[in-house]
């Protein structure tokens, strides 16, 4: 199934997707070498693999998404068994417009480590953008029973429960990840919104300014306080 795409538009908003990506842990900016280190493959023997792996990032990180697709196949090819290679060609497909060969590939990464709580995590945020919110909460809740201190499920189960109109929830999980990590501007950030929603604006204002406080350069904290400001002129 191919999904039409405004094109313009979306390269003209994909940086700061990707960005949101990076924050989600979706997309990892890791140098190649570290992730190489973290995730036990000898660079030595397997340095084919990493190259392409590490290609097919910097390509997808600037946008370049068919020649990142073609550098992951590389390196799957080299490595059947490469998760992450597969979760970041699913990025480029979604992107593309192609979420029947996106969601093979996440699916793909689940299949080849089950009980990785990132890698399901992953996938949920993945079944939240396609408006798939069953399935992602079913994700995010197997990985928060697989490691309950993984704050970014916490948020992307919070997300589609905010998307869901069940505010209680949303803010239950966006607490909880803030609990977890209080530097998570991006879940101060969202429960603002969800206060916001509930017309609690006092909350929202005191969430949405943690944010940025936090991080100053973190572009959608001021998008919600623009609209917390349009609110309040608006009454």
């Amino acid at each position: 199934m191919i999904v039409a795409v405004n094109i313009v538009l979306l390269m003209k908003n994909l940086h700061l997707k990707l960005i949101i990506l990076g924050f989600f842990g979706i997309i990892s900016f890791l140098p190649v070498n570290s992730y190489a280190i973290n995730n036990g493959i000898d660079a030595g023997d397997d340095s084919n693999t990493i190259d392409y792996y590490g290609k097919g990032l910097k390509l997808l990180h600037d946008a370049q998404l068919s020649e990142a697709i073609l550098n992951f196949n590389k390196a799957v090819k080299k490595n059947p068994f490469f998760e992450e290679a597969y979760i970041n060609r699913g990025n480029a497909w979604y992107y593309l417009g192609d979420i029947e060969k996106a969601n093979a590939d996440f699916n793909k990464a689940v299949e080849i480590n089950p009980e990785s709580y990132v890698t399901l995590s992953k996938r949920g945020y993945f079944f939240y953008r396609i408006g798939k919110d069953d399935l992602a909460i079913r994700d995010c809740t197997k990985a928060i029973e697989l490691n309950k201190k993984y704050a970014l499920a916490y948020h992307t189960r919070g997300l589609v429960y905010l998307g869901k109109g069940n505010n209680a929830r949303a803010i239950a999980d966006f607490s909880e990840a803030i609990n977890i990590n209080p530097s998570n501007y991006g879940a101060f950030d969202s429960r603002g919104k969800t206060w916001l929603s509930m017309g609690k604006v006092d909350r929202a204002f005191s969430d949405i300014n943690q944010a940025i406080k936090i991080n100053p350069n973190y572009h959608l904290a001021f998008h919600s306080r623009g609209q917390l400001w349009e609110h309040v002129d608006n009454y």
